[in-house]
């Protein structure tokens, strides 16, 4: 009788053992609330697709689970973080988290900046902040002044037709990434065309390995390879001829900086295009937001309209812009509401402790701010336009329930807040340039429906008309 008890607990013991060892939920490390593997393989990746992209996905993970939760890509648990104090307390982390950006990693190869850390990011990154001085800022802004009158000529002759806003902001924002980039190579508008074709190509390959999750079939791959050798091909001739014309130029461009840096040109060129890719995509989506909910919400583009004729007539210069406070507060409510950029990634390169939980080191870890800008308990309303939820008033009185007042970049990199505190800077001088003008209306019986991919876009075209401003 002992001989078969103890042969029984053996069994189980053993029985149990295994099912540990087998079951994919065996291997969290942590005591973070979440979901188990759905899939021995593939994580929680159903379970994403399902839910329609990353962002609907946390949003509903943080809704059942809390401020921190955890879930699994493939054989890998991520830790997302969903709330202000948390976000804040991983400031720490720098490196960027290779099991999340890895996805892309068949699509870009290894040598670009996402995959860059340690001293080595580091540096990189230094690369990129150094380079932004208020010379070359306003240099900028002189540019995109520039390109913005020669649309906003095109509008004039547009008055009683239907104008394609997103058409139209990211051709504005690409030939700007280029020019202020690179410089005056790319004032041929027929090389712009081609890049931006090519450009496109990419993205779409980007967001579709972001919906689908999956290893990119092989056309696909394909398809994103040729795009992306004949942008490289293109911008390798625009740093040559830079290098040749240099002493000739006096304009302040990013290509400068990194020239002079101890980085290769096969890492200047990739780290080019990623720059160019990711940052006309976010000038041209805050754009074109913007646009659309100004055309929607007439009372407050009045108000924005009466605070720029405060400014003197003329080029808005850097120090006109910074005195626009409702403009920046419609800005940061439309980053908000169309909830712009969803999340960034970090891993820390040693154990930590985050809400009370114990993270082990080179865990991947989310910063959810897609899920801030949509949570009640930090913004109320959140489905409702309202910038002045981003007034000095309003965000005292948050502060009061949160040691960090909410803001679209407040918990991201230094490098993405420097980033995105110029194309706030770069999208005010368009806006200022365009309520002078015009008054925007959208054109009536359209649904439009955000698509949550890298950066949140319309899955459609949206229109609008710009009715011309009686100046008398």
């Amino acid at each position: 009788m002992l001989d078969f008890v103890i042969f029984a607990v053996t069994f189980i013991v053993a029985l149990i053992v295994a099912i540990i060892y087998l079951s994919p939920s065996s291997k969290s490390t942590t005591t973070i609330p979440g979901l188990d593997p759905s899939s021995k393989q593939d994580g929680n990746l159903a379970d994403i697709i399902r839910a329609g992209s990353l962002h609907e996905f946390l949003l509903s993970l943080h809704q059942q689970y809390g401020s921190i939760v955890s879930f699994w890509m493939g054989n890998t648990q991520i830790v997302s973080l969903g709330s202000p104090q948390l976000i804040d307390s991983n400031k720490k982390g720098f490196d960027r988290s290779s099991e999340l950006y890895v996805l892309f990693e068949p699509l870009l190869g290894s040598q670009n900046l996402l995959y860059a850390s340690g001293d080595e990011g580091r540096q990189r990154r230094s690369n990129f902040t150094n380079a932004f001085t208020d010379e070359m800022i306003a240099d900028h802004c002189n540019k995109l002044g520039k390109i913005s009158d020669e649309l906003l000529s095109k509008w004039s002759s547009m008055s009683e037709q239907h104008i394609p806003i997103e058409e139209h902001m990211m051709a504005l924002s690409v030939r700007f990434q280029l020019l202020k980039t690179l410089g005056n190579y790319f004032e041929n508008n027929e090389e712009i065309l081609k890049l931006r074709r090519n450009f496109d190509t990419c993205w779409n390959e980007f967001e579709k390995l972001l919906q689908d999750l999956a290893e990119p079939e092989s056309h696909r791959r394909q398809a994103f390879s040729d795009a992306q050798e004949a942008i490289e091909t293109i911008l390798a001739k625009a740093i040559e001829n830079h290098r040749e014309t240099k002493s000739k130029s006096k304009t302040h461009l990013l290509i400068d900086t990194l020239l002079t840096s101890k980085a290769t040109d096969e890492q200047i060129i990739t780290d080019c295009f990623l720059t160019i890719l990711f940052d006309f995509h976010t000038l041209g989506g805050l754009l074109t937001w913007t646009l659309y909910f100004l055309a929607t919400h007439g009372d407050i583009q009045t108000k924005l309209a009466k605070e720029i004729k405060t400014l003197k007539e003329g080029e808005p210069t850097m120090e006109d812009l910074k005195k626009l406070k409702f403009l920046k507060q419609v800005l940061n409510e439309t980053h908000r509401c169309a909830v712009l950029n969803q999340w960034s990634a970090t891993s820390q390169n040693f154990d930590t402790e985050i809400g009370g939980h114990k993270i082990p080191k080179n865990t991947p870890i989310i910063n959810a701010v897609g899920v801030l800008m949509q949570d009640e308990k930090y913004c109320s309303l959140p489905i409702q336009f309202d910038p002045d939820r981003f007034s000095d008033d309003s965000l005292k009185s948050s502060s009061t329930t949160s040691p960090v007042p909410f803001q679209p970049f407040a918990h991201a990199d230094k490098r993405t807040r420097l980033a995105n505190d110029h194309i706030q800077l770069y999208a005010s001088v368009f806006l200022v340039k365009v309520l002078r003008k015009f008054r925007l209306s959208l054109v009536k019986g359209q649904v439009v429906t955000p698509v949550y991919g890298l950066v949140t876009h319309p899955d459609d075209e949206i229109w609008i008309t710009a009715a011309k401003l009686d100046k008398s």
